[in-house]
């Protein structure tokens, strides 16, 4: 009986030491997680008592072990995933979806320094289920010395833009469309957004590409690539090195490579906010501006505990401290919190700190529908088809819509049982 008793606390005890930590699937490299491990156990475990365990992930199959890890009911307290693979989780039912109920007060404090346009991609039907990590902004290269040397000026909107590729053109140079601009769906999204459109619906039920503002942004888009000569396939990088490319609108992760990797740039190129849609009287800058999220997973037994842990890796205070930390440690690299103070104060020069944070505050994600992401190939087909086979574009676009809103029913069909109880 003694020896049962013995037993029984030692279990007690253990559940209890189980229950105090948390594991974290986190995607990033040795380093990083080093720099985040630095702060962890100096900063948050010692105030908290709360051990993280961290298992580094991979974009390339992170998703596909989840699933697994979830079916074997061996999944992780926090996930770090892409924004739609976090939307799949939560009609699943896998991960937390009722954040800014659970906890109020402290939910609010956390998003107020968060971009607002991340803040539907996050949430669906008024419960959010994930917060952002960071942003990868789409932004505006520009090599200032061609530029002035040909009397021209960094373009404001798509107008400026296209006023002056024919001057570029006649002098063999190009501007280049890459990263979330590139001719996929990412780009029809942005150039929707700016002219007031949408993906899919408010109710988030259909697709909304075969609305006015939509099929005006897509044309937009598509007429770039068939008829003012920017090219479809790019080599971005390397031509903007070598000034074959002096515009070009490309995704925030190639700043660290031109910034510190092409010191013959010096003082030639600046960054800027990518061109813009008049709407109003106002410049309408919206863009990609996605990076990777976290989630609480369901099957967590410390969901309080992840939940704390969240709320202070995102607060200023640490995310500062991450960015300083992973600066100082890892030559060449920039970090770029989803944390506006903390990405105010990002140690790069000023223009470029003060761009990349008002395109980051103008930024958005898409608001997620069931079925709107596995709907989005039907996105990319649609430029294709105006590019490679001369598709009218209203109405490659038009059917697009048609087989997004076909695919998104299927799915609601589908997931029926499991939207029920978001």
């Amino acid at each position: 009986m003694k020896r049962f008793g013995i037993l029984l606390l030692i279990m007690v005890v253990s559940a209890v030491s189980l229950a105090k930590g948390i594991e974290i699937w986190w995607i990033s490299s040795n380093e990083e997680i080093k720099v985040a491990k630095d702060l962890i156990e100096t900063k948050f475990t010692p105030k908290t008592g709360i051990e993280v365990d961290i298992k580094i992930a991979t974009w390339t199959d992170h998703f596909e072990k989840a699933l697994l890890g979830l079916a074997a009911g061996d999944s992780p307290d926090i996930v770090m995933t892409g924004a739609e693979q976090l939307f799949d989780f939560a009609i699943r039912g896998a991960v937390v979806t009722d954040l800014n109920k659970r906890y109020p007060k402290e939910f609010n404090e956390v998003i107020a320094n968060l971009p607002q346009g991340t803040w539907r991609t996050h949430s669906y039907k008024g419960s959010w289920y994930g917060l952002p990590e960071g942003v990868s902004p789409q932004l505006g290269y520009y090599r200032t010395d061609i530029l002035n040397d040909n009397g021209l000026a960094i373009p404001s909107t798509w107008d400026d833009l296209r006023a002056m590729l024919p001057k570029l053109l006649a002098r063999n140079l190009s501007a280049g469309f890459d990263g979330y601009l590139a001719p996929k769906w990412f780009g029809v999204a942005t150039f929707a957004w700016q002219n007031g459109g949408s993906m899919i619906t408010e109710d988030r039920l259909l697709s909304a590409l075969d609305t006015p503002m939509a099929i005006k942004g897509f044309k937009e888009f598509t007429a770039f690539f068939t008829k003012h000569g920017i090219p479809s396939e790019i080599s971005g990088y390397t031509s903007f090195i070598t000034g074959e490319m002096p515009v070009l609108l490309h995704a925030s992760w190639i700043y660290p490579s031109i910034r510190f990797g092409a010191p013959q740039l010096k003082d030639k190129f600046c960054l800027g906010l990518i061109p813009g849609t008049m709407q109003a009287g106002k410049i309408n800058h919206t863009a990609w501006v996605h990076d990777a999220s976290w989630g609480l997973m369901k099957g967590s037994k410390n969901i309080d505990g992840a939940w704390k842990f969240l709320k202070w890796w995102l607060s200023e205070e640490i995310q500062t401290a991450y960015l300083n930390g992973k600066m100082a440690a890892i030559a060449n690299s920039v970090y770029l919190s989803a944390n506006l103070k903390t990405l105010s104060k990002a140690d790069i020069p000023a223009n470029d700190r003060k761009v990349i944070w008002e395109q980051s505050a103008a930024g958005t994600w898409p608001a997620f529908g069931v079925g709107s992401v596995i709907g989005t190939r039907y996105m990319t087909n649609a430029v294709m088809e105006v590019i490679l086979q001369k598709e009218d574009p209203e109405k490659a676009i038009c059917k697009a819509a048609k087989l997004m809103t076909d695919e998104m029913k299927r799915k609601q069909k589908e997931f029926e049982r499991f939207v029920k109880l978001l």
